[in-house]
């Protein structure tokens, strides 16, 4: 990974063995292409709705007209993705790659999801069938899972940040839900407290903290100023971003904000369990854009303890693959369909 060190304070993070279910807060990304279809449309509105079992019954309303729709089943694994349905994932897969067997979105998500699930002899033989098909895109795969590998395999100390670059250094704290009446909830209230201890020990950095409204009526950027401020930090160091609705729009998303400032090293705080897959995404959204920002990672105290935490870690590794994968524009259809898209990694 280029110019990226995660700070994760000693949490060691072990190998995915299992999964769980939850919506993780995907956005839309590869979905919204299907918007002016009107076959497709009460899939995406179902899927907007975050309405997991319309999504899957809107697309199998079409899939009986249709069975042997190839866009219906690439539709279907975007959809899988965005809640965490991996069987049914493999099933739209499997169906696409029946009806077009050198289709490379099925190939690629095929290959990024077994990896991540740990089935590895479907790894094994989607892989071969990749580099036999399309060499540069299997590069590109098998360094986007190396690069999830690597992130999640690294150690690092809160003590090693760089003070020679305070001069440019930033402070970003992600946003997650508030309640409605803006109070920060304790996932929340973790990344703040190590965001202010953050902004006491570089006083001169600028504040970035970025989020949208997006499972409460509160916008998750307006808390967190809210917050800073009434602990006491000068309301003019900090920059809202109030748009995103997932890491990979923050990342999107603050990218002007960190060029009007000169910021050239940002201080990207979370809790630790998301810090991984937060890095990941950063990082694979700046080389994307050729934004050189090294990013320092620094973990907040987990909300989550024991077997909750546990299963967290486990999905927040398996989203790594596919966010990783979004961050360098190589997951809908057509990202994959122009190589052209692919950066150099």
């Amino acid at each position: 990974m280029s110019n990226t060190r995660c700070l994760l304070a000693g949490l060691l993070l072990r190998p995915v063995l299992a999964f769980i279910v939850v919506i993780s807060g995907v956005s839309a990304s590869g979905i919204d292409d299907y918007t002016d279809d009107p076959e497709f449309r009460p899939v995406v509105a179902a899927f907007h709705k975050k309405d997991k079992t319309e999504s899957f019954e809107a697309l199998n309303r079409l899939l009986q007209t249709r069975p042997n729709n190839a866009d219906a089943f690439r539709l279907g694994m975007l959809v899988a993705t965005g809640f965490d349905q991996y069987d049914e994932l493999f099933q739209f897969s499997d169906s696409l790659l029946r009806v077009h067997p050198q289709d490379k979105q099925g190939l690629g998500l095929t290959l990024l999801y077994s990896r991540a699930l740990e089935k590895y002899d479907l790894y094994v033989s989607t892989l071969v069938s990749l580099e036999m098909q399309a060499p540069d895109l299997s590069r590109a795969m098998v360094s986007i899972i190396d690069d999830v590998e690597d992130q999640w395999s690294s150690r690092g100390r809160i003590e090693h940040l760089l003070k020679e670059t305070a001069a440019h250094l930033g402070i970003l704290a992600l946003g997650s839900p508030a309640n409605d009446d803006g109070t920060p909830k304790p996932r929340l209230k973790n990344t703040l407290k190590k965001t202010l201890e953050l902004a006491s020990t570089y006083p001169a950095a600028p504040i970035f903290v970025s989020g949208g409204a997006v499972y409460s009526q509160f916008t998750e950027a307006v808390a967190m100023k809210n917050w800073l401020i009434r602990k006491g930090v000068d309301g003019h160091r900090i920059v809202v971003e109030d748009l995103a609705r997932d890491t990979v729009g923050n990342a999107k998303n603050i990218m002007p904000h960190l060029s009007e400032r000169k910021v050239s090293h940002l201080l990207l705080v979370t809790v630790d369990y998301h810090l991984p897959r937060s890095t990941l995404i950063f990082d694979g959204v700046f080389q994307k854009h050729g934004h050189d920002v090294e990013l320092i990672g620094v973990a907040a105290d987990s909300d989550l303890k024991g077997p909750p935490l546990l299963q967290r870690l486990k999905l927040e590794k398996i989203a790594s693959y596919r966010d990783r994968s979004r961050a360098l524009g190589l997951y809908s259809h057509q990202e994959f369909e122009n190589l052209n898209v692919i950066p150099e990694l």
